[in-house]
């Protein structure tokens, strides 16, 4: 999901040698660059979102891909035949020189497949808050946002031909409130402290998840239990989900099992309670589980089943064992 971040540089690159450069030549090049740079921040765009709101790749996706690689194509070819844009000289008010973008036909077809996309893009989203629960929609509602400044400020640079193309900082806002509005996403309600005032003290393992089963938070006990460091969030997910494939649970609502579980701690038995937490409107908020150590409790029990049903003298079995 970070090449998202990464890519949105190119255009932002471009946009910078647009402003400072005094070159028309160079102008030409970097007003290339930044066409091309922003196909390839909408391919990336494309990308994330499909992974972020978990859909599967479809055939529209290649099919996008090849559009922007041969609108890209036709971009470069400009300074061949000239029907993407030109550049005039433009003095500004401080007498420096300013290569103005005079936009041809292409130009706006360009913008139309980058709008169509944009649109097609904010339409996969919406399906996502639609289907999701209002606990997470925030993360959601903050791409569709970024999105839709991106292109307000886009298409104010081309129809007002502004003398400067402010595009630079909606790209820049797009990238920062996706990165820290998904990437580094933190629910407000979600927080450890919240969490520790209620499970520090209990001798079980707590663990909390979100709707796409990420891990939010462990107790100190769970820690100490698993020998799990404590910032390590990942260790747990992959625990939960393997241990959901591994027993045939998938889709359960909750599940209660006491199982011996080797791949954690070694050679002990846990009791086992999981909860999906839904919403008022039946959609998936996140999930709990809840993890009691009963090896002790279990050796106990068949101790005292053994001797129930044995004789102490001769570690035969006796007549109840019958019955």
């Amino acid at each position: 999901m970070r090449l998202l971040l990464y890519v949105l540089f190119i255009p932002v690159a471009a946009n910078v040698v647009i402003a400072v450069s005094d070159s028309r030549v160079v102008n030409l090049g970097a007003n290339i660059f930044y066409l091309v740079g922003t196909n390839i921040v909408l391919c990336a765009l494309i990308r994330y979102v499909r992974e972020y709101c978990e859909y599967e790749k479809t055939f529209l996706e290649n099919v996008a891909y090849l559009t922007f690689a041969l609108d890209s194509i036709s971009v470069c070819l400009n300074p061949v035949f000239g029907h993407v844009f030109s550049v005039k000289a433009t003095e500004l008010p401080d007498n420096p020189i300013y290569y103005l973008i005079d936009s041809r036909w292409y130009h706006f077809v360009h913008l139309a497949l980058s709008f169509i996309v944009i649109v097609g893009i904010v339409a996969a989203v919406v399906r996502k808050i639609i289907y999701t629960s209002n606990l997470y929609v925030d993360r959601y509602i903050a791409v569709v946002v970024a999105l839709s400044v991106v292109v307000v400020i886009e298409f104010k640079n081309v129809l007002t031909k502004a003398t400067y193309n402010n595009s630079m900082f909606g790209i820049m806002i797009c990238g920062l409130m996706i990165y820290f509005c998904t990437i580094e996403y933190h629910h407000f309600f979600l927080t450890h402290k919240m969490f520790d005032k209620v499970f520090q003290n209990i001798s079980s393992a707590a663990f909390f998840f979100d709707n796409n089963f990420n891990c939010l938070y462990m107790n100190p006990y769970s820690s100490k239990m698993f020998d799990i460091e404590p910032g390590d969030l990942e260790t747990p997910k992959r625990y939960l989900l393997d241990f959901i494939k591994d027993n045939g649970l998938d889709g359960q609502e909750s599940f209660v099992r006491t199982k011996k579980l080797e791949k954690i701690s070694g050679d002990r038995i846990f009791q086992i309670d999981f909860k999906r937490l839904e919403d008022k409107h039946g959609k998936l908020m996140g999930a709990y589980v809840l993890l009691q150590d009963r090896t002790d409790k279990e050796k106990k029990a068949a101790l005292d089943r053994y001797r129930a049903d044995h004789d102490m003298m001769t570690d035969l079995l006796n007549p109840r064992a019958f019955h």
